[in-house]
């Protein structure tokens, strides 16, 4: 997450990542925000990704990049255990 806020992986549109076997001090903090905070429910909207492909997401914590990129990540909504980064480009 540190590299994307820096302008690396300018291609990113959604990311999602899950495993039993993540530990939970690893994910309770990404990027100074607690995995409860990952996890509020909020604002709904959907990413679309290509005409097959769209993510709805609904909540998390906003964040910027410094390119002024702007995403979502959310915690446990896709699955127990699970990361998503949603990317806004527009």
């Amino acid at each position: 997450m540190k590299e994307w806020k820096t302008g690396s992986f300018p291609n990113l549109q959604y990311m999602l990542i899950g495993s039993y076997d993540f530990n939970w001090h690893w994910y309770d903090h990404i990027l100074g925000f607690k995995k409860d905070e990952m996890k509020q429910l909020g604002v709904r909207r959907r990413l679309v990704i290509d005409e097959n492909l769209s993510v709805d997401c609904t909540g998390g914590v906003d964040i910027q990049a410094e390119n002024s990129t702007k995403a979502t990540m959310q915690m446990d909504r896709e699955s127990p255990n699970s990361f998503e980064l949603f990317v806004w480009n527009n």
